[in-house]
């Protein structure tokens, strides 16, 4: 998912987007081709730079129920668009 094949699943996307700063801080690449792996930029200077960017409307977590984010997923789901369509 994602325009790089960043995460496995819209529900990784969907909680990404709910707390940037800590999916970015815990995100390894590990799941990614070993090519690829070598490419992720985690080091934590690189990841405070980056966070430096964040929009303002992220910079707060969102706390949803797992039953919240199933919805949120089911919605994105059926929106279509998603692998294969």
């Amino acid at each position: 998912w994602l325009h790089n094949g960043a995460y496995d699943s819209l529900e990784e996307v969907v909680r990404h987007h709910l707390d940037a700063e800590a999916g970015l801080r815990a995100y390894d690449g590990s799941h990614l081709p070993e090519a690829l792996q070598r490419t992720v930029q985690n080091a934590p200077v690189t990841v405070d730079a980056i966070l430096e960017t964040l929009d303002p409307a992220l910079q707060e977590p969102v706390r949803l129920s797992g039953r919240e984010v199933e919805e949120i997923v089911a919605f994105l789901e059926g929106l279509g668009g998603g692998r294969g369509d």
